[in-house]
């Protein structure tokens, strides 16, 4: 096997089984029709053949050890009181991020992976603004596909949308996710992965900008907390005078824009949705009503079982959908499952203090200020990114040290 070969193999393989799963929407480009657990297990069961084969050691920090063990007793303790099958799905899910990290860290490295990963990120986010200015020009999708839940999502060939309304020539790109608050998420995480470990300023510029074209609440609030903690903590006369810059360029590029079209529709359908205000149908109504009373759904289910949650079976089969709101984790999951189940991220709030790490601390505030409309949910790629996070973390003396 060439070199070149022992650097492209472990790449597809990560990108592959990444790429197949939720949030993720290849599976519905493509049409890959086998269930979702099938191909985990496909996965799973690939990558421990490749670490048996190649006779790979491995050893993990034993702060993630901690943590995995801790999930895993989490796990088990929610199966005890909620028996559901998802969550057999979350050791699926752990040991395909833990087989991957194996693979990774013993071939190209987990650095120079999330280096790409991030590379990825930023071309969908620039394939995004293309297609923003493709609609501005007249040009609509090359194809329809629809979504597992019936909605349908449109197609550039170079990225997605769900949110396309030609008669005000208005689009919110999503990438290859199934909605552009999901592009908006995961710009945000890489864009810590960059902070953290990178430190590409003009990267870090570029994706902030771009993802403003998601058109997402969360973003954009996220986006104001992550500007205002650099410039709190900053002591660079240089850099609060860039991140200054970068907020006003923002305002002044939305107001302009929104100016600019005369089209208070299309005005309400982008920067207008900050009031939470939306235009359908030729009718005004408040965007945050349905959303409001999923929070208030969840809610009533977190106070009715706090402890542990009502658990994710009987959420799937109540009826009511109670998702991406701030009590969702806790309805279904409780606090106690909650705790376990935020453990990477609290864990590394509690390194960002007790080192003092100021980057740390802004970059775990921003990610988290996302689970308040967008809470974690059970699928690979949440497992994967933020296990990725801590395992870098606590290898970062390593990664500064080789650079």
């Amino acid at each position: 096997m060439t070199s070149h070969t022992k650097q492209i193999w472990p790449y597809s393989i990560a990108f592959i089984i990444l790429l197949l799963f939720y949030p993720y929407v290849f599976n519905v480009v493509l049409g890959v029709g086998t269930s979702a657990i099938i191909l985990q297990l496909f996965f799973l069961i690939l990558l421990l053949g490749i670490i048996i084969f190649k006779g790979i050691r491995f050893s993990y920090p034993y702060q993630l050890k901690v943590i995995l063990a801790f999930q895993i007793v989490g796990t088990i303790l929610a199966m005890i009181v909620h028996p559901a099958i998802s969550y057999v799905l979350d050791y699926v899910n752990i040991g395909i991020v833990f087989a991957l990290l194996v693979m990774l860290d013993s071939t190209i490295g987990v650095y120079n992976f999330f280096r790409t990963y991030n590379l990825w990120i930023l071309i969908m986010a620039l394939f995004g603004v293309v297609i923003f200015v493709l609609v501005q020009l007249g040009i609509g999708p090359a194809k329809e596909y629809l979504l597992g839940d019936g909605r349908p999502i449109y197609s550039w060939m170079i990225g997605l949308s769900n949110t396309y309304l030609p008669n005000i020539s208005f689009v919110r790109y999503s990438g290859f996710f199934d909605e552009p608050g999901a592009m908006a998420y995961w710009g945000v995480a890489a864009l810590v992965f960059n902070r953290l470990f990178f430190k590409n300023k003009t990267y870090e510029i570029i994706l902030m900008i771009c993802l403003v074209l998601t058109f997402s609440e969360g973003y954009y609030i996220q986006l104001a907390i992550f500007l205002l903690l650099s410039l709190f903590f900053n002591n660079s006369k240089k850099e609060k005078k860039r991140y200054i810059t970068i907020i006003v360029a923002i305002v002044c590029a939305i107001v302009v824009f929104t100016n600019k079209s005369g089209n208070s529709d299309l005005y309400e359908r982008s920067i207008g949705r900050l009031t939470n205000i939306e235009s359908s149908g030729g009718s005004i109504s408040l965007e945050n009503t349905n959303r409001s009373k999923m929070m208030e759904t969840a809610r009533k289910a977190f106070l009715s079982e706090p402890l542990f949650g009502i658990g994710r079976l009987k959420r799937e089969m109540g009826g009511e959908y109670m998702d991406d709101n701030p009590y969702e984790t806790l309805a279904v999951e409780g606090v106690v499952g909650s705790i376990f189940l935020y453990l990477p991220i609290l864990y590394l709030l509690f390194l960002s203090i007790s080192r003092k790490d100021k980057d740390l601390f802004t970059c775990i505030i921003f990610i988290s200020i996302g689970f308040l409309h967008r809470p974690f949910h059970n699928y690979l790629l949440y497992y994967f990114i933020f296990y990725s996070l801590v395992y870098m973390y606590l290898k970062k003396d390593t990664y500064e040290q080789a650079i």
